[in-house]
């Protein structure tokens, strides 16, 4: 019985190590493809990356308002969204799925802030990256208090007039 449990549960973690060694290798690849195609922002390249730093903050207000239907309604139909535990979701419906228990909870709240966008060289899909905060208000309305944050990236693809999120991925800060 012991023996088995052991099988499991080192098929699990040989299976997560797996999972999160494609998720290294994907994101790897996403960021060097960003970092050999982009160009710093300059003229018609920084109106560009001005859009990306509004659209993300329209995501963030949207989604601050109107909850995971904000959420999802930034994400093109082929959109990628990793969790933080390296699971994939594709698509809005999917995301929606995926991310329910975040926003399920009317006490805790998503909030993010870009701090940075650059611009493919094609200029049809660019990035923000930034920091976000999960915030939690606790008992009475009390004043919320940060219980999660760390570092985000999202791809970007211009679509008809507006950007569309193509992958969406956070990495948390170290627990203290």
């Amino acid at each position: 019985m012991q023996g088995e449990r052991q099988r499991k549960e080192t098929g699990r973690t040989r299976g997560r190590t797996r999972r999160r060694a494609r998720l290294a290798a994907t994101l790897a690849a996403l960021l060097a493809g960003a970092a050999c195609g982009t160009r710093m922002p300059a003229g018609d390249d920084a109106a560009i990356a001005s859009q990306l730093m509004q659209a993300d903050r329209d995501f963030a207000r949207d989604t601050a308002k109107r909850g995971i239907d904000g959420w999802v309604g930034a994400l093109a139909p082929d959109a990628a969204r990793v969790d933080l535990h390296g699971a994939i979701a594709r698509g809005p419906a999917g995301a929606r799925i995926q991310d329910a228990a975040l926003f399920a909870d009317p006490d805790v709240r998503l909030t993010w802030e870009p701090t940075d966008a650059g611009v493919f060289e094609d200029r049809r899909h660019g990035f923000t990256r930034g920091r976000y905060k999960v915030l939690t208000t606790g008992p009475e309305g009390k004043e919320p208090r940060v219980t999660a944050g760390g570092a985000y990236l999202t791809i970007w693809r211009r679509e008809g007039d507006g950007w569309k999120v193509i992958l969406d991925t956070g990495s948390p800060d170290p627990v203290h």
